[in-house]
C-alpha cells in the first residue's frame, strides 16, 4: 500500500481560527448594543425625569400666582412678588399687616435651585403685558 501524500496538515488550525474571527466578531457586537441600550435606556430616564421636574416648576410657580395676596406687583430685586394675604376667615390685625423683617410687606419665595429627587429646579415669573405682540 502507498501512502497518499496530503497537504491538509494547517486545515484545522484555519478553521479553528476563523471560528475564533467569528466569535469576536460576534462578542463585539453584542457588546456594542448592549452599550447603545444602556444609553438610550439612561436617556429615557434621565428624560422622563427632565419632563417632570419641569412640571413641577411649573405646578409651583401656579401654586406662587394663584395663592390668597393682598397686591401683585414686579419688584426690581425679586422680580414677581405678592403680598401676604388673608384669609377670608380670619380677619387682618395689626401684626399681619406690619412689613415683614427684609421683605417689605411681600412675600420673598425662592426660585432658584429647589432641590426635588434627582434634578433642581429654578423658575422664573415675568409679566408678559409690557411685550408688543409682533
Amino acid at each position: 500500500m502507498k501512502k497518499l501524500n496530503s497537504n491538509q496538515s494547517g486545515i484545522a488550525l484555519m478553521i479553528v481560527l476563523w471560528v475564533l474571527v467569528l466569535l469576536m466578531a460576534l462578542a463585539t457586537e453584542f457588546a456594542f448594543s448592549m452599550k447603545m441600550e444602556v444609553n438610550t435606556t439612561r436617556n429615557y430616564k434621565e428624560d422622563t425625569e427632565s419632563y417632570y421636574l419641569a412640571k413641577a416648576g411649573i405646578n409651583l410657580a401656579l401654586a406662587e400666582l394663584l395663592k390668597d395676596a393682598s397686591f401683585h406687583s414686579i419688584h426690581d430685586e425679586h422680580g414677581w412678588i405678592a403680598g401676604a394675604g388673608n384669609s377670608a376667615n380670619t380677619p387682618a390685625t395689626d401684626a399681619e399687616n406690619a412689613p415683614a423683617e427684609g421683605g417689605g410687606g411681600f412675600d420673598i419665595v425662592n426660585r432658584t435651585n429647589i432641590e426635588l429627587g434627582n434634578g433642581t429646579i429654578t423658575y422664573t415669573i415675568q409679566d408678559e403685558n409690557g411685550k408688543i405682540p409682533v
